[in-house]
C-alpha cells in the first residue's frame, strides 16, 4: 500500500445531477482518500446545496466557492492550492471512478517512480452499457507531442510537487498544454 496522501479535486458548475455520484466514487476508493475538494464555479443550480446536504458531517469533503465564474483551469488550480495531499487526483463532476482506480494507479506510480499516471476510460451509457476503449497504450514523450493521449483529465493522478498549474487564460486544451509542459520539464 502506498504511503501517499491523496487529494481529489472536483471542479463543479451546475452539476446537481452528477455531483453526488462523483464524490461518492472518490470517498469509496479502496485506497483511503485524504480529502475531496469541490470548487464551485458559481453554479446557478443546487450543486452546492447537494454537497452540503450529503457531506456536511464528512470532514474529508470541502467546498470552495469561486467569487465569480472563472472556468475549469482556475477551479482546478484553486483546488490544488488548497490541497494538503502528496498526490492530486482530478475528477470531473460528471464522471465517477471504479473503486480500485486510485490504488492501482498509486501502485504503478510507486513501481515506476512516475510523476503522472493515467488509466483507461469506460463510457457507461444510461442503460448501463460499457462503451469504453479497451486498448492499452503506452504514452511516451513522442506520442504526446503528436496528439493528446490524456484526453480525460479524470483519469490522471500526479505528484503535487510535479504539478505546474493549468494556464488560466486557456478555455480549451488547457490539460494538453499542462501535460506538454510537464513532460518537457522532466529530465528523463
Amino acid at each position: 500500500m502506498s504511503k501517499y496522501s491523496v487529494s481529489v479535486i472536483i471542479p463543479c458548475y451546475n452539476s446537481s445531477k452528477t455531483i453526488k455520484r462523483a464524490i461518492d466514487s472518490a470517498l469509496l476508493q479502496s485506497h483511503s482518500i485524504g480529502e475531496v475538494i469541490c470548487i464551485d464555479d458559481c453554479s446557478t443550480d443546487s450543486t452546492v446545496d447537494i454537497i452540503y446536504e450529503n457531506y456536511s458531517n464528512n470532514i474529508k469533503v470541502k467546498v470552495i466557492k469561486n467569487p465569480k465564474n472563472r472556468g475549469v483551469s482556475y477551479s482546478r488550480n484553486q483546488g490544488v492550492r488548497h490541497s494538503s495531499g502528496d498526490i492530486i487526483a482530478f475528477l470531473d463532476s460528471d464522471d465517477s471512478w471504479d473503486v480500485n482506480k486510485i490504488k492501482q494507479q498509486l501502485d504503478v506510480m510507486v513501481k515506476y517512480n512516475a510523476d503522472l499516471v493515467t488509466c483507461l476510460v469506460s463510457n457507461i451509457s444510461e442503460k448501463g452499457k460499457d462503451n469504453g476503449d479497451k486498448k492499452t497504450k503506452v504514452i511516451t514523450k513522442i506520442s504526446l507531442l503528436i496528439s493528446n493521449s490524456l484526453k480525460n483529465t479524470s483519469t490522471v493522478i500526479l505528484k503535487k510537487d510535479a504539478f505546474l498549474y493549468f494556464n488560466e487564460n486557456m478555455r480549451y486544451s488547457e490539460d494538453y498544454d499542462l501535460w506538454l509542459r510537464m513532460i518537457n520539464k522532466r529530465k528523463n
